[in-house]
């Protein structure tokens, strides 16, 4: 369960939402062949239960057990089994609440904190500029700690070594990364300087030229989980986004995207935050 951002675009915030809400119960529908995995997970589990149950077949175990197991979600039609649901396949959210968690995500022209707004009332500009120049400055004090000016980057990143099954167990693949010579260097650095590394430090993240992080930073002044427009419902990794699919479309990608989407809205089209829960 976790609560995520959604900017809603234009008006009739109930409306376009209630599609998406996973309280509705919709028309049975079929969704697809029931695996014979899920067979044998059902039989193994009454027959070991109830001794009773071990000479039935699948179908007579079904109709005495079914109930129980899924509410009787399986049928048999036109020869097989067939998984049904009533359950809302476009849910999204339980429970929502304007602003939320994320109170006061926009400003107004004024400078004021707000949750919703016209085009024409909205300030997104200043965020996505002060965020540019804040990491402009980040990286160039950052970069100055190391030679050459540059933030060294490890010849195999944590998530390649993480996925190769030669190197060993999870403890093996951590000393392996962190004994490469960038980040041996890094570690160096970061201890002489504490104050001017997060947590969360990545050397990937400046593996890019000084106008391209400032850049990244511009677009992701301003981002939230989900966008829903004219009652469709967008969001990052979501196959067939401007001819990406998900494991091409990255935080980046998205926070391009959505700043092109605000920045052609027209003057008088309403934005809200919403704080969304599943």
């Amino acid at each position: 369960m976790s609560h995520f951002t959604v900017l809603i675009i234009g008006g009739n915030i109930e409306d376009q939402l209630e599609g998406f809400n996973e309280d509705i119960t919709m028309p049975r529908y079929e969704k697809g062949e029931v695996s014979e995995e899920d067979k044998k997970q059902f039989v193994d589990y009454y027959t070991k239960a109830k001794e009773a149950n071990k000479n039935l077949t699948f179908e007579e175990l079904y109709e005495k057990e079914g109930k129980g197991w899924n509410d009787n979600s399986w049928k048999f039609r036109r020869g097989i089994w067939v998984e049904t649901s009533t359950y809302n396949p476009n849910s999204k959210w339980d429970w929502y609440k304007i602003g939320g968690r994320w109170e006061g995500m926009l400003m107004d022209k004024q400078g004021n904190p707000c949750n919703s707004g016209l085009i024409s009332e909205l300030d997104f500009l200043t965020p996505r500029v002060e965020a540019e120049e804040t990491a402009l400055k980040y990286f160039d004090e950052v970069s100055a700690l190391f030679k050459g000016g540059k933030v060294p980057q490890p010849k195999l990143t944590w998530e390649q070594i993480l996925g190769a099954g030669h190197i060993g167990d999870i403890d093996t693949k951590r000393k392996f990364y962190h004994n490469q010579t960038a980040m041996i260097e890094i570690a160096k650095v970061k201890e002489e300087n504490r104050d001017k590394f997060g947590f969360f430090f990545e050397p990937a993240d400046f593996k890019c030229t000084r106008e391209e992080y400032g850049k990244r930073a511009f677009n992701g002044a301003f981002s939230t989980y989900a966008m829903l427009k004219d009652g469709e419902w967008f969001e990052k990794g979501q196959m067939g986004w401007w001819g990406m699919s998900n494991d091409e479309f990255t935080q980046a990608d998205w926070d391009i995207e959505m700043n092109k989407m605000l920045d052609s809205l027209e003057d008088d089209v309403e934005v809200t935050i919403v704080d969304c829960h599943i």
